[in-house]
């Protein structure tokens, strides 16, 4: 009796932690579900070179990539995002942040920074090694601020194939239309 009690136990707890994490997921899923809708709801048109597609990783967050990396799209990929009503936070502190953040979940090295002016603007560009479990990454992060909003245009790529696709990247960025929200 005594082990058919703590059997049922441990049922009961594995039952609560799978329905704990499916929640979870189900939140995470929700919010990467807005990246694909930045995209999707016309707030942006992407426009993909040949041979380029759009894929969802593990974590469902949308991003641009060679056909030929489509299944590890690790190596080579591009994505856009946004940061939402900011307020009176500046462009600057906005990638100051994000670049914090992005130090406390891998271990970079920032190789430099520089201000540019796009079509959006004053535009950041940080050129960043990201070293993550057995991967070196090259990333080049693109900063720009429409209204109250700062967009994050990132290219990530293994350096063997960072300045192969850069030319393809730079022209997504180019033709990239952002909408206004109003």
């Amino acid at each position: 009796v005594l082990i058919a009690f703590k059997m049922k136990n441990i049922y009961i707890i594995i039952l609560c932690l799978v329905l704990s994490n499916c929640g979870v997921k189900k939140e995470v899923y929700s919010q990467r579900q807005g990246i694909y809708d930045l995209i999707k709801n016309d707030i942006c048109e992407v426009s993909l070179p040949e041979n380029w597609v759009q894929v969802f990783d593990v974590h469902k967050f949308l991003f641009f990539t060679p056909e030929r990396f489509k299944d590890n799209s690790i190596k080579n990929r591009t994505s856009i995002f946004r940061y939402a009503n900011i307020g009176e936070e500046t462009l600057q502190s906005i990638a100051d942040k994000h670049v914090k953040m992005f130090n406390t979940n891998h271990k970079i090295e920032i190789k430099s920074i520089s201000t540019e002016q796009t079509k959006f603007g004053e535009t950041l560009i940080y050129k960043i090694d990201q070293y993550w479990n057995s991967y070196h990454l090259v990333n080049q992060i693109r900063f720009f601020k429409i209204e109250d909003n700062v967009y994050v245009f990132n290219y990530k790529s293994f350096p063997t194939y960072f300045d192969e696709y850069l030319p393809k990247v730079n022209l997504i960025y180019d033709n990239l239309v952002v909408k206004s929200l109003h």
